[in-house]
């Protein structure tokens, strides 16, 4: 069964060198920042939280399986 209610989460964590906002060629990814969705907006990573770690490009995914909405996305330094 597909659900086309539900969504993918992830992206790029990167150095914006030019601070556009963008990513721009040249601009490296940031390996090891935990990522997580804010589900309560506290701005603390909580047990329940969906988290991950980026990889050596700054890859990060979080879940495949949210409902289509808006998130907030955060990350640790």
């Amino acid at each position: 069964i597909i659900d086309d209610d539900t969504v993918s989460l992830g992206g790029r964590a990167f150095l914006d060198l030019d601070a556009d906002g963008n990513l721009d060629a040249g601009e490296p990814g940031i390996s090891g920042l935990t990522v997580y969705v804010d589900q309560n907006n506290n701005a603390i990573l909580d047990g329940s939280e969906p988290s991950s770690t980026t990889d050596a490009n700054g890859n990060y995914f979080l879940g495949d399986t949210f409902l289509a909405g808006t998130y907030t996305i955060r990350q640790i330094l």
